[in-house]
């Protein structure tokens, strides 16, 4: 997963993979997290932005706050994109 997710495009199949990775997120956030991490490497995903805030949650109530779920708000306030400023700031207080 880790080797073929950076060549997901955002347009076309990344809307599916964030609905699947939310629900994987409630097994194994961390995984998701890292993969997600992959992802966001190349290309924004922003549709479905539900679904992103949903992971993101997930990921920092499971406690991997600086490794990932910070680095994936960030990535995607760097690329423009704020709908994740509230949960950033909600764990970052």
């Amino acid at each position: 997963m880790k080797q073929s997710i950076k060549y997901v495009e955002e347009r076309y199949h990344s809307s599916f993979l964030l609905e699947y990775f939310d629900k994987l997120a409630d097994i194994n956030p961390k995984d998701v997290g890292n993969i997600f991490l992959i992802m966001i490497e190349k290309s924004i995903p922003w549709y479905k932005q539900e679904n992103i805030q949903s992971i993101v949650e997930k990921i920092y109530k499971a406690g991997f706050k600086n490794e990932i779920a910070n680095l994936i708000c960030d990535r995607y306030a760097r690329a423009g994109f704020e709908f994740l400023t509230e949960i950033y700031k909600k764990y970052n207080k």
